[in-house]
């Protein structure tokens, strides 16, 4: 017997998700640039984010949580989204600049 477990769920919103190619949010830092990332990453039990051209793929906490109480709120997520008309895409000269990593900065200290 086997038993097939899934950690990933596709999204298809019915609407254009990216213009071409994909964008892989591995973490919540990696997402800053995405309104829609950032509100994935908000919902507790998801671990990555991913944008297709027409679909978006959400993968969620191994063993903590299941796809029964993570699928409606992913869902209402991208569906608030939607109904916002924000861009999905941050453009890089609009997102916070104040804790930009820059290469002459001589360490990183985590407050």
């Amino acid at each position: 017997m086997f038993v097939t477990v899934v950690h990933s769920l596709k999204f298809h919103p019915g609407k254009p998700v990216l213009p071409s190619g994909t964008v892989d949010f591995p973490n919540i830092k990696a997402a800053q640039k995405s309104p829609l990332a950032k509100a994935l990453f908000r919902i507790d039990g998801v671990s990555s984010v991913f944008f297709g051209p027409d679909f978006i793929t959400v993968t969620k906490n191994k063993d903590k949580y299941s796809w029964t109480e993570l699928k409606p709120e992913v869902f209402d997520a991208i569906m608030d989204f939607y109904a916002s008309g924000a861009p999905i895409i941050t453009a890089e000269e609009d997102m916070p600049q104040d804790t930009k990593v820059n290469e002459d900065d001589s360490e990183v200290c985590l407050v």
